[in-house]
């Protein structure tokens, strides 16, 4: 019945005809191999005239080395790798019709991190997570993780489905978001914990359909309404773990003559199977068979940023982070706060930077007892810098009181000290 909706819903869609549409600027790919934004440049001025046409290709390579020198489980080292490949069509451009936009992409991830190592409830390379491929944390895998079709009825309101990707929710413009691989290394930072481990949990990739709102230029909303089964790996159609309903909104507002932002969302996950804790590799616990302990759960998260100075390109601020759920869920709360921002010095006005702090909340529900969770906070720093457009270095810093303190038949973690080095190409 599910599928049979989906099929149904993307049929209507791409029959519509809109009289407006969202059109996207035209990347530029001009310049020098110092000064342009992609190291393969134009093609001879071929991705100009394909973009001019509504066609866009943009692939990132990521690589992080991560060392844990003192505390964890264990001092270890390790590499992860990873590789995003996204293909964009805007319909308006390519002569078809107005306000349709069509995306894929295609995600790998070769080698293995230290996230198991370090004992943090919070995983301490993000960019190791994806593809959230479920029971194959650190084995390489890759696939397509995003297929959709957005089309906007007005300038106000699009509808959007099909294989969605998370990847750019939960934004927040001084700390990042899931997908970010130039802000924290650490999860804590790039999205609330809530969200991603409530029972079931908010799937980063799966089956969707939704509506996009746009009622000034100021705030951005969504609904959808998905499968909750992560189908990354997996076929999106052989999923029957139950629905999740989600919204979120971004705000933008000035303050003082500076730039800020909102995000609230809402997440409702029902008529879900038990989830094992450990299966979702964003919650960075061992999987020991141990179900969560509900199956119709709310979880709320919220992210705020706020720039405190600027001068011309240059700029700082600070953010925060919270998250809730009212379920008896892996966690029941979540928090990080700090500063951030862009051209710390004069002389290098592109690099970037943060400071943060998390605090994290296990739940007290009886099955997670056995697991000897405790309270989790750290803090994190990183400096990134922009050696050129398309290649950017991050240095990063991450000192975390693990929250696996242990049980009576297992020794708990100590305090880690995880040195870490990330690189990104964009061709």
């Amino acid at each position: 019945m599910r599928t049979s909706l989906y099929f149904t819903l993307l049929t209507l869609a791409v029959c519509i005809s809109a009289g407006a549409s969202a059109q996207a600027l035209s990347p530029d790919y001009s310049g020098d191999l110092w000064s342009r934004t992609k190291l393969t440049g134009d093609w001879g001025g071929t991705r100009t005239a394909w973009a001019s046409k509504g066609f866009t290709i943009d692939l990132d390579y990521t690589g992080t080395y991560q060392n844990i020198v003192n505390g964890g489980f264990d001092e270890a080292d390790d590499f992860v790798s990873s590789a995003d490949l996204v293909l964009n069509l805007d319909t308006g451009k390519a002569g078809l019709w107005p306000g349709g936009f069509f995306k894929t992409r295609v995600e790998t991830r070769f080698g293995k991190s230290v996230n198991s190592q370090a004992g943090t409830l919070q995983p301490v390379n993000g960019d190791a997570l994806f593809p959230a491929v479920p029971d194959q944390v650190d084995q390489d895998v890759g696939g397509i993780t995003e297929l959709t079709f957005t089309q906007f009825l007005s300038p106000k309101f699009g509808v959007i489905l099909g294989l969605i990707n998370g990847m750019g929710g939960d934004a927040n413009e001084l700390a990042g978001s899931p997908g970010s691989d130039s802000h924290f290394l650490n999860s804590a930072f790039r999205y609330s914990v809530i969200a991603a481990t409530i029972p079931g949990g908010a799937p980063m990739v799966t089956l969707a359909a939704g509506a996009i709102f746009v009622p000034n230029d100021w705030i951005l909303g969504s609904l959808m309404l998905m499968d909750t089964e992560e189908s990354s790996g997996h076929n999106p159609f052989d999923t029957n773990e139950g629905t999740t309903l989600a919204t979120e909104w971004t705000i933008k507002h000035e303050l003082g003559g500076q730039s800020g932002g909102q995000v609230i969302g809402l997440i409702y996950s029902f008529d879900t199977d038990f989830v094992a804790i450990g299966e979702d590799p964003r919650d960075n616990i061992p999987n020991t068979g141990v179900p969560a302990t509900d199956d119709d759960v709310l979880a709320v998260y919220y992210n705020v940023y706020q720039y405190v100075w600027s001068e011309g390109d240059r700029k700082w601020g600070v953010f925060g982070r919270f998250g809730f759920t009212d379920g008896e869920a892996i966690f029941d709360w979540d928090m990080s706060v700090g500063v951030g921002g862009k051209g710390m010095f004069s002389s290098r006005p592109n690099d970037t930077f943060g400071l943060g702090y998390y605090y994290t909340k296990p739940s007290d529900a009886a099955p997670l007892r056995l697991l000897g969770l405790d309270d989790e906070q750290g803090m994190e720093a990183w400096y990134n810098f922009e050696i050129t457009p398309w290649f950017h270095l991050t240095a990063d810093l991450q000192v975390i009181d693990p929250g696996q303190e242990g049980t009576p038949l297992s020794a708990g973690a100590d305090t880690a000290w995880v040195l870490g080095l990330r690189t990104r190409l964009n061709f």
